[in-house]
């Protein structure tokens, strides 16, 4: 599985005693030395306004478990403290959810809508982001958080049994109730407040992303557990 928790639900519902399990990120691992080389580029194409800090959300629509209408409603109340804030959304270009909310929130001028985009750039354009938000009340551990903590991205995420197994609220991410738009925009808000933070919590991602999401690392897991088949 991709998270503890689907373990621990798998004993809760039957899973016979001893039946070898193994939670690794279901992409197989990051290669970062792969991302490390995208980031020395610099090449990204995408026209984002200079010197405003970005907040990305790149979990375009999953309905009942993103809840994108509780993040658009937040950007007008970060918007009252960092005016200069800029949202980039991926996976929304022409989603006419995504464009509701746009026009009916006035936001025209604060957020860009993306289309999906090519791995490499993703990965740019969360080194140039400051924040990362996804706002899931039912999810496992999305590759989109671990390729943002690995790129630097300070993450805002919805309050879940399966990111709690990477975040420690407020040490190193901010986890808030998925449904709330003030608890989403006041969280924001706090990680654009402060740049030292944000900078001791991308070390400490780094660090956390390097030891237990690496490729080379979730290989040699994968391989020691299916030896016990052998």
């Amino acid at each position: 599985a991709d998270a503890r928790r689907d373990l621990r639900l798998a004993r809760e519902w039957g899973l016979r005693e001893g039946a070898p399990t193994l939670a690794v990120p279901g992409n197989g691992g990051l290669d970062l030395e792969k991302i490390k080389e995208t980031l020395k580029k610099n090449d990204l194409t995408i026209d984002l306004p200079a010197n405003h800090p970005l907040v990305i959300n790149p979990r375009g629509f999953r309905p009942g478990s993103v809840h994108q209408d509780t993040f658009f409603k937040s950007i007008p109340l970060v918007l009252d403290k960092f005016p200069d804030a800029f949202f980039v959304c991926t996976a929304m270009q022409g989603q006419s959810e995504a464009e509701h909310w746009v026009k009916k929130l006035g936001i025209q001028n604060h957020i860009r809508l993306l289309p999906y985009l090519p791995q490499e750039q993703l990965w740019q354009l969360y080194a140039r982001s400051k924040v990362y938000v996804s706002l899931s009340s039912h999810d496992g551990t999305p590759n989109t958080f671990l390729e943002a903590l690995a790129c630097g991205c300070f993450p805002v995420v919805g309050d879940i049994e399966s990111l709690r197994e990477w975040l420690t609220d407020v040490e190193n991410g901010l986890l808030v109730d998925p449904k709330d738009p003030q608890k989403a925009a006041q969280a924001i808000i706090a990680a654009l407040s402060s740049d030292e933070w944000l900078m001791k919590a991308r070390q400490a991602n780094q660090q956390m992303i390097s030891e237990r999401a690496d490729v080379n690392v979730i290989r040699a897991q994968v391989s020691e557990f299916l030896k016990r088949f052998q």
